[in-house]
């Protein structure tokens, strides 16, 4: 199943957009600050830190408790419960990525300790190149030959904690050191080693901060923090660096100024119209008749225009369909700062508000809808029949057992939709999608079951007449960066936004990708997991200015920055979601994998294509399973 996001604005009364605005950012908003000072503030915090989640039902006695106080009163349940998902999700992520850098601090750490200069290894082998290479040979003899060269360096990384034998340690670091092969007869030189210690050293020190990453705060929607940092740091002096890159961090960000989003999760918790000028209308559970007017592009018009169909056929045929084969899945209600307002006018008007809706794309047709009918019967049946062991049930099982068999009922009643064949692949066709700093995209598509690359594409090549867009979009990045470091010198801290240049870029650049999947009946696109890459570029960039002048931190510092601009700066994140949307729609599945840090980036794509064959054929990813 794969699931989309799209949105619109949405246009009501003066009267509902304050009503609204005045929920969300006097009630919710302080709800959500208050419960996240409070973890931040518990005792136990350390413990929670450690094990990676928050106690069991801790979220939901702190809103059951919270709800009694006035600060916090007259908000609709489903408010209420947008704030347990709220959290929920804000915490879930923070300990994931908190996991993630300590991971990988524990791994780089490693390597450091492990790093020796070919001078020190070649002691173990009497100084003798050709005796240590041999024995280099017979590690990687004993390795697998088809592996990737990730997984090389994996069993190598592995082998090295088995083994006591220095000479055997030796060669395994000296084969990391050159990516999982022997190079020419030539020893490293000392500069050689000194550049790939200080990256090692670089990206540990890197790692050691983010896994401090700072808890989450809430978001305060007046300049109250703001203010106070700026008399504390104008009267004050700051009684450590670590004091003052605090104050200088709250000063040079940009206060939020809009309250959290609501969540609504249940599908049905919508009410769809059309008014008597046939404009498709919303109204939301628990804001009572406050109705709100659908303003979309008329490319998704068809998307919210099925919204309200299914709802209709399911009110007008009781008890024949049921809400889980519904295209829409969730909710996202938010507000968004106007970019075009000069107005200091009231927030409800300097700000728009806007729907995001997620939906099925396999609920657009027939076929789709039948597969998702199937896995849904097949998970509720498995729950009946395991019910159905148990002795002595209670009222309330027998009521709960009663409502699922009539759900599998409702799932053999298929909505009436278009009818289209789904779309079938080539399994051993794979597109790698590679991304870096010098080329924001290089694919290559590759038939896997015989290792052989059908074609290359690059930038240009994607682009096609539309490359000239990427040379402007980097000289508007230069000159936002300019502009925004003049406004930072006259301590103007607020950061102008780019155009909507880039955002357009990327949906060029997705859309000729999917068209060659489509040409040559790919099965997946394999995109980068980009978890590791700023810490990975931020490295490479720090090196090469401490390359370029030596001994001079300011210079080093100046030059990383300007390498930043001069290089495309690029929404990684952005191009990816718009990589898996338009895949979704078509029903090409995406996958991720881990790119290489050296070699081409063809190179680069053809491992990416090969290394989930490798996860697929090893059983650690099972075969098309949409993303």
């Amino acid at each position: 199943m794969s699931q989309i996001t799209i949105q619109c604005r949405l246009v009501a009364s003066t009267d509902t957009r304050q009503f609204l605005w005045m929920l969300m950012s006097q009630k919710n908003t302080p709800l959500i600050n208050e419960i996240l000072m409070k973890i931040a503030e518990h005792p136990d915090f350390s413990v929670w830190k450690e094990t990676g989640k928050l106690p069991k039902n801790f979220l939901a006695q702190q809103i059951a408790k919270l709800k009694k106080d006035p600060r916090f009163q007259g908000q609709p349940s489903r408010f209420y419960a947008s704030v347990y998902k709220m959290i929920d999700y804000v915490y879930k992520s923070w300990f994931k990525i908190r996991g993630k850098n300590k991971l990988r601090l524990q791994g780089n750490t490693r390597w450091l300790e492990m790093l020796k200069p070919d001078s020190e290894i070649l002691q173990y082998f009497d100084d003798s190149l050709e005796k240590l290479q041999n024995q280099a040979r017979k590690i990687l003899d004993e390795i697998d030959s088809n592996l990737t060269q990730k997984r090389i360096i994996d069993h190598l990384f592995q082998k090295y904690e088995q083994v006591k034998d220095p000479n055997i340690q030796g060669a395994i670091v000296y084969l990391i050191k050159n990516g999982a092969s022997i190079p020419e007869n030539k020893v490293e030189t000392e500069k050689k080693y000194e550049k790939l210690k200080r990256k090692a050293e670089i990206q540990v020190n890197k790692l050691k901060k983010q896994v401090e990453i700072s808890v989450p705060s809430g978001r305060e929607l007046d300049d109250q923090k703001w203010l106070d940092t700026l008399i504390l740091a104008s009267t004050t002096m700051p009684l450590n660096q670590t004091q003052c890159d605090q104050w200088f961090s709250v000063l040079k960000q940009n206060p939020p100024s809009v309250p959290y989003p609501i969540i609504y999760q249940t599908n049905e918790d919508l009410r769809w119209s059309i008014n008597e000028k046939n404009r498709l209308c919303v109204q939301f559970s628990g804001l009572g008749g406050h109705i709100f007017k659908i303003y979309c592009d008329s490319r998704q018009l068809s998307y919210f225009r099925r919204f309200y169909e299914d709802q209709e056929l399911k009110k007008s045929n009781k008890d024949k369909f049921s809400s889980g084969l519904f295209t829409l899945r969730s909710i996202l209600i938010l507000w968004k700062e106007d970019k075009t307002s000069k107005s200091k006018d009231e927030p409800w008007h300097t700000n728009r508000l806007y729907l995001h809706c997620t939906l099925e794309t396999d609920c657009w047709t027939t076929e789709g809808t039948q597969i998702i009918a199937h896995k849904k019967q097949e998970e509720t049946l498995k729950i009946i029949n395991g019910m159905k062991k148990k002795d002595d049930l209670t009222d309330t099982q027998k009521s709960f057992l009663k409502r699922k068999q009539s759900t599998v009922n409702l799932l053999n009643n298929i909505y009436p939709r278009p009818s289209k064949p789904i779309y079938q692949g080539n399994p051993d066709l794979y597109l790698g999608v590679a991304m870096g700093l010098q080329d924001p995209v290089t694919i290559a598509l590759v038939d896997v079951s015989q290792e052989k690359v059908i074609l290359y594409r690059n930038i240009k090549q994607l682009l096609g007449d539309n490359y000239h867009l990427l040379r402007r979009r980097r000289n508007e990045k230069q000159k936002l960066s300019h502009q925004n470091h003049k406004a930072k010198k006259k301590a103007n801290f607020k950061q102008k936004g780019e155009s909507n240049l880039g955002e357009y870029i990327d949906c060029l650049i997705a859309k000729s990708i999917l068209e060659i999947a489509q040409e040559y009946k790919v099965s997946t696109i394999v995109i980068p997991r980009f978890s590791q890459m700023r810490s990975i570029t931020e490295a490479e960039i720090q090196v090469r200015a401490e390359e370029r002048i030596p001994e001079y931190k300011e210079g080093q510092k100046k030059y990383a920055k300007d390498y930043r601009v001069q290089v495309h700066q690029w929404s990684y994140g952005r191009l990816i979601n718009d990589i898996k949307a338009n895949s979704a729609k078509v029903g090409i599945v995406v996958e991720e994998g881990k790119q290489l840090k050296e070699g081409t980036f063809t190179d680069k794509a053809v491992q990416l294509a090969l290394s989930l064959q490798q996860n697929i054929t090893e059983g650690k990813i099972p075969r098309n399973t949409k993303s």
